[in-house]
């Protein structure tokens, strides 16, 4: 079990962006969360909400395109989910910015759930999002190749930890509320039926993705987000509900924060053990072939035309190898605080 403090405590030596660790800026991302709450629509697990009205269903169909070394996702629009009535209830788990599988609290709530028999599968989802890949207003990308490299490395070793637990990752090119939808072909049908579980963003860009997930599945699942970013959880602060008791100036805050009865570590997470995420049982062919086919290559990452950049390579002279992955920063902690 790795506490959230380890996590935190790695990326002072791990670069900034690094998929599956905890941001140290713990305070930012809370005052983040504040302004973002006040304006978000959709709502976290166990806190009051209007529910969305229910819309004709928008369903989604993936297009793989697999040829030697390409592999590419293509989403598009197409008719209406035709799961059976008497279908599984599926759970999705959408991995973003939290790439491990300790001490995560949307696996944890996916055992649960499963434990409980609330849902009978679950799949695992990671989709590179071309809206992360786009040039900003300055022509820059907004995913750079050394974060591009780090973060395929977080999606191969997550991959990577979840077959060798008889359970999956399907890792999609494509915008998430295509691949969800299409994820949850087959599946039971009506409001709610199924569930898509994953951890809640604060910055715009984010949430705006959020409710477009939420509008791809209304018809047949609850998109459910539960806080984990950061090392002390944001219910936990004692600043009151929704942080409305924050001050305004950094002494009262400092004063507050400061003493020991207001730092309450939630205790870590366990992983999951093997056997305990089983897979769907019955998938569409496309779905089931990227389930089980290569990662998505360097070159079939959502790159601006004409931008794909030169995959970097590790400098042997540099003191430090920063490769991304759970299993990395492991090993990394090991060495740092105790094989040194």
């Amino acid at each position: 079990m790795v506490s959230r403090w380890v996590w935190t405590t790695l990326s002072s030596f791990l670069p900034a962006g690094s998929a599956g660790l905890i941001r140290v800026a713990e305070w930012v991302a809370t005052l983040q969360a504040q302004t973002s709450r006040q304006a978000r629509q959709i709502p976290r697990k166990g806190r009051p909400s209007n529910k969305a009205r229910p819309q004709a269903a928008t369903a989604a169909r993936l297009q793989l395109r697999s040829s030697g070394r390409q592999h590419c996702v293509a989403a598009m629009a197409g008719s209406a989910s035709s799961g059976a009535p008497d279908g599984p209830r599926r759970m999705i788990l959408w991995f973003r910015n939290d790439l491990r599988l300790r001490d995560n609290v949307i696996v944890h709530q996916a055992l649960q759930k499963i434990k409980s028999k609330e849902y009978d599968e679950v799949l695992p989802v990671y989709c590179y999002d071309p809206r992360f890949f786009a040039l900003s207003p300055w022509g820059l990308s907004k995913t750079g190749r050394y974060r591009a490299s780090f973060l395929t490395e977080c999606v191969a070793d997550l991959s990577a930890q979840l077959q060798s637990l008889g359970s999956g990752l399907l890792v999609a090119v494509g915008q998430p509320e295509t691949v969800i939808a299409a994820a949850l072909e087959g599946a039971a049908t009506g409001p709610a039926a199924n569930l898509v579980l994953t951890q809640e963003e604060v910055t715009s860009e984010e949430l705006a993705v959020d409710a477009a997930v939420t509008r791809a599945v209304q018809d047949v699942a609850a998109l459910e987000r539960h806080w984990g970013p950061s090392l002390l959880h944001i219910d936990d602060l004692a600043f009151g509900e929704g942080l409305q008791d924050m001050p305004n100036i950094f002494t009262p805050f400092r004063n507050t924060v400061e003493q020991p009865k207001h730092w309450r570590v939630r205790p870590g997470l366990p992983g999951p053990a093997a056997g305990d995420l089983p897979l769907p049982t019955s998938l569409p062919d496309e779905l089931q072939s990227a389930l089980s086919g290569p990662l998505p290559a360097w070159q079939d990452l959502p790159w601006p035309a004409g931008h794909t950049p030169e995959q970097p390579r590790y400098n042997t002279k540099a003191a430090l190898q920063f490769k991304g992955g759970e299993t990395e920063a492991l090993r990394r902690m090991q060495y740092y605080f105790w094989d040194t």
